[in-house]
């Protein structure tokens, strides 16, 4: 695959967002490079595709970013109180 030298638009993380993002840019006319971690495991489908990116009742931990918080932590769900 080949990588171009520039593009209008870089879109960083294709997940379900990224991806509306880079369609919809793509369809206005402009050029879009997108980024994503972990290798590429080809066409869907071939024997390269982890398991748990096939299967869509679990969510998959192959190609997250290992990301965890410790048991009771607030994480990103919790904003601190105002006022």
């Amino acid at each position: 695959m080949s990588v171009p030298a520039s593009a209008g638009i870089v879109v960083i993380g294709i997940g379900t967002a990224g991806a509306v993002l880079a369609s919809r840019l793509v369809s206005a006319s402009i050029s879009v490079v997108a980024l994503e971690a972990g290798a590429d495991p080809g066409p869907s489908g071939t024997p390269a595709w982890p398991a748990d990116l096939i299967d869509a009742d679990h969510v998959g931990t192959s190609h997250d970013w290992g990301y965890s918080s410790p048991a009771g932590a607030a994480g990103c769900w919790r904003f601190p109180a105002h006022g």
